[in-house]
């Protein structure tokens, strides 16, 4: 028999019988409110955002500041626990993944000026078709990304990244060039 608890999903319970552990594993059931958290979550987006492509999908836990100046092609994946400020422009290409953890800043203040907290500073950021931006990696403001180019994880690009280009690093400097299997539709 199933053990439920409070919420009416199943759990994991655990039965000693003097020296020995038994556990039970229930395998919890498909709620059908999962479904339609995600029709909400891409209605809520496609509200929000300047534009939200075909096929996309942005994760629970994606945080986006100034979700008026980010435009997101079709067949684009942001996974969970991205952060995007938006202030300056962000264009996603289609067919692009972000990896979890990864950060999008299209702000910082000025060098020169004699109060930091009182200098703001937006620069867009545009990344291109195709584009694979690995885990916990960090795209400061002003670059653009090319198509096709593979940002590793857990770098931070602070210059232009050339199209079908594998980037890794702090800062991310370019391990090697991808070669072209044929055009057309990734």
């Amino acid at each position: 028999m199933p053990i439920l608890d409070p919420f009416g999903r199943f759990f994991e319970a655990s039965l000693v019988f003097g020296f020995r552990t038994i556990s039970i594993l229930s395998r919890p059931f498909r709620r059908p409110a999962r479904g339609l958290r995600s029709v909400f979550r891409r209605a809520y987006w496609k509200y929000k955002l300047k534009g939200l492509g075909d096929r996309s999908r942005i994760y629970p836990r994606v945080v986006i500041h100034s979700p008026e100046n980010v435009g997101v092609g079709d067949h684009v994946e942001i996974a969970e626990f991205v952060h995007i400020w938006g202030n300056g422009g962000v264009d996603i290409g289609d067919f692009s993944i972000i990896g979890a953890h990864s950060i999008i800043t299209t702000l910082t203040h000025d060098k020169d000026s004699p109060v930091y907290n009182q200098s703001l500073v937006m620069k867009s950021v545009r990344i291109g078709r195709n584009v694979w931006i690995g885990t916990g990696s960090i795209l400061l403001p002003g670059i653009t990304i090319g198509d096709g180019a593979i940002i590793g994880a857990g770098s931070i690009v602070s210059r232009d990244v050339k199209p079908a280009t594998v980037v890794v690093g702090f800062p991310a400097s370019v391990l090697f060039k991808l070669e072209k299997k044929g055009e057309g539709t990734p």
